[in-house]
């Protein structure tokens, strides 16, 4: 298992870009939803790399665990879009 305080930077990082995201969509910024987006779904997928079970404190800790398999959809799925678009 990974060190807990990488997983938890990473898991940290993924919510400040989906703050981001969602901050640049309300501001009508393509290119910074794009970025936000690109970088969620780096981090998050760090984090899964480094913990694949989720036994790491900081996935217990991370309000957004119960949905982290929908979020790495969610932002595959908005990336294709804005590449098809």
């Amino acid at each position: 298992m990974a060190d807990n305080d990488t997983i938890a930077a990473a898991l940290a990082k993924s919510r400040a870009a989906h703050l981001a995201y969602r901050q640049a969509l309300a501001a009508n910024n393509p290119a910074g939803v794009r970025t936000a987006l690109e970088r969620a779904l780096e981090t998050r997928t760090i984090a899964q790399d480094l913990d694949p079970d989720h036994t790491a404190l900081a996935w217990s800790l991370d309000p957004y665990t119960k949905l982290h398999d929908n979020l790495l959809t969610y932002y595959r799925d908005q990336l294709a879009r804005l590449a098809a678009a």
